[in-house]
């Protein structure tokens, strides 16, 4: 049920706002603010992530997931988790675009490296079951090292602030 009305939310709000993709910049009378058009994807504990139209965020039902790729993020969300998917338009200024990017992160010879996490973020790890086997609190912001090498082989879910990457250990 969740699904289907998020399904029909994108196409309600999907034509009209892709069209209006193409002018996402009006400057407003007094030059200092630009309206910008952003997908917005509020959670149920209120948690709103915004994504710029201009990076072409594509949108994709995968199951009970809502996934999310653009030119500059990638990110899945359990439908059940999902309160609210929209398109807004938000005037902005050139100090209120500065916005935190998410953390990043790069499975690299049996480590984990998060990069761009804020100190006291948890970086959890789940296997396909959903059940968590691995979970550490970044002590201070910046790049973060996690070592998996107890962990066996095999699809693992990531989870760091509100964005879930897919790693696979070889």
């Amino acid at each position: 049920m969740i699904m289907k009305r998020l399904l029909i939310k994108l196409v309600l709000f999907a034509v009209p706002m892709l069209a209006a993709a193409q002018t996402t910049d009006t400057n407003s009378d007094d030059g200092n603010t630009v309206d910008r058009k952003f997908l917005v994807v509020e959670t149920k504990d209120h948690v709103k992530t915004t994504y710029m139209l201009s990076d072409k965020p594509q949108v994709t039902f995968e199951g009970n997931n809502l996934h999310i790729v653009s030119e500059k993020a990638d990110a899945t969300y359990n439908l059940l988790d999902v309160l609210n998917f929209t398109y807004e338009t938000q005037s902005v200024t050139g100090v209120s675009e500065l916005r935190e990017e998410p953390a990043t992160i790069d499975y690299n010879n049996g480590e984990l490296v998060v990069s761009g996490l804020k100190a006291n973020n948890a970086v959890s790890i789940y296997a396909m079951d959903g059940k968590l086997v691995q979970q550490q609190t970044a002590s201070r912001g910046g790049t973060f090292r996690l070592s998996l090498s107890s962990l066996p082989q095999g699809v693992y879910i990531v989870k760091v602030g509100n964005i879930t990457y897919k790693i696979m250990k070889r």
